[in-house]
């Protein structure tokens, strides 16, 4: 019996410490790293890259679902703020995580979206981001760092950050 005790325990340690090694590796825990550039398509066929922004201005980036009721009240949320954030210089780029263009452009539509949003149909930049769900929230300050990452966004969290590094 304390053998097999004993042999859980190990067991448990290594299952931790090898989930902590995989999650510490994702580029999101570590502050002022570097954003993956990428060029995904629009909804509506636009060819849009992260490069376009860098150097000019910072970037909002949310990865969404339409199935998501979080995400949905989320981007509501951003829509209402879009005039805010544009004032302050930044752009907010929606990004959909495997879903069919139609699908998408339905809920863009019906809730009549007034930011950028695109179709990452292969999940491809959601995984070079090392998202662990959705809605996830990364904020890229002007020379491309990553500068927040969460699931909720707040104008007044927006405010602590220094975007103009």
């Amino acid at each position: 019996m304390r053998v097999l005790r004993l042999t859980w325990f190990l067991i448990f340690l290594i299952l931790i410490s090898s989930c902590n090694s995989k999650l510490s590796s994702y580029p999101y825990k570590a502050e002022y790293l570097e954003a993956q550039d990428f060029r995904l398509k629009s909804i509506y066929g636009r060819e849009v890259s992260l490069g376009e922004y860098l150097g000019e201005k910072p970037v909002l980036i949310l990865f969404w679902t339409t199935w998501c009721p979080y995400c949905r009240s989320a981007l509501i949320d951003l829509k209402e703020k879009r005039e805010y954030l544009s004032d302050k210089g930044i752009e907010v780029l929606a990004i959909n995580i495997g879903e069919s263009p139609q699908k998408v452009i339905n809920l863009v539509e019906r809730i009549g979206f007034n930011f950028e949003v695109l179709l990452d149909r292969d999940s491809k930049v959601s995984d070079s981001y090392g998202l662990l769900g959705v809605l996830t929230c990364i904020i890229i300050n002007r020379l491309g760092r990553i500068v927040f990452n969460g699931n909720r966004f707040s104008i007044a969290k927006l405010k602590e950050l220094n975007l103009e590094e």
